[in-house]
């Protein structure tokens, strides 16, 4: 599955969406999301810096077309 920067938007709730920025949603939007138990975790970079997002919740992401 991959991380939708609009299904985060739609779906998190709003003390979440406020605190994960903007750019950082943008560099988010399409990135594959690791399985962790039920929910997903993503490792990425910006602003010169690694980062995770944890927990990745299935209604902020996109099932992959097979």
């Amino acid at each position: 599955m991959k991380f939708s920067k609009d299904k985060f938007r739609r779906n998190a709730p709003h003390a979440i969406r406020k605190a994960l920025p903007e750019s950082h949603r943008d560099v988010l939007d399409g990135m594959e999301v690791e399985k962790e138990n039920h929910f997903g975790k993503i490792s990425y970079v910006a602003d010169r810096n690694e980062w995770w997002l944890y927990p990745v919740y299935p209604e902020w992401c996109e099932e992959e077309e097979p």
